[in-house]
């Protein structure tokens, strides 16, 4: 492992020892720390020594453990049904198939793109991650009256939204981070910046 924030999936449970190549600038581990990305991940470190550390993280397929270690790398451990032990070399979009970057049904970034919602269907929006824009903490909308809106986080990077009403209805949603999105109600499916029938 080289700590350059890759993401490496792990199976629910199974405990994984991962080894740290030494280097004259890493010459071992001196320390770490780690966030869990959400209440239902559970992750613990079951020993370090040297240049390795056996982990274990368990919960729902998506859930992460991410690693600090103290001299400046990180990495990510995050929950798949399948791994790449034992020489199985499985593409992203096949581990994560389910997770919000690969499920989502728009990518935003929060710059006023314009989002077709299909009246009563739900949308998963997918915001990546930065070093600004870590992680989704808040939502607001304004929206017709007529509209009802129902909106829910997917983790801390998707938000989920439904919205019911009538053909060509509009609304904002505003990150509390201060980032936004418009949306349009559709009778039929469309592309961002799109809104067919409107």
């Amino acid at each position: 492992m080289a700590g350059k924030k890759e993401v490496y999936p792990v199976r629910s449970g199974r405990p994984y020892l991962l080894y740290f190549p030494p280097s004259r600038r890493y010459p071992g581990i001196e320390g770490y720390t780690y966030s869990l990305s959400n209440k239902k991940t559970q992750g613990k470190v079951l020993s370090f020594e040297g240049n390795s550390m056996k982990v274990v993280v368990s919960g729902p397929v998506c859930g992460e453990m991410t690693m600090y270690l103290r001299d400046g790398r990180s990495f990510v451990l995050r929950v798949a049904k399948l791994d790449n032990t034992g020489g199985a070399n499985h593409p992203p979009k096949t581990l994560f198939a389910t997770c919000p970057e690969y499920a989502a049904d728009f990518r935003l970034e929060g710059r006023n793109e314009l989002v077709p919602l299909r009246s009563g269907k739900d949308y998963l929006l997918y915001f990546p991650p930065s070093s600004r824009y870590p992680q989704l903490r808040g939502a607001a909308s304004r929206s017709d009256p007529r509209l009802a809106l129902r909106m829910r986080f997917a983790g801390v990077h998707a938000l989920r939204v439904r919205a019911t009403g009538p053909k060509c209805a509009k609304g904002v949603i505003t990150l509390k981070d201060g980032r936004s999105f418009r949306f349009q109600v559709t009778d039929r499916d469309g592309t961002l910046g799109s809104v067919p029938g409107c």
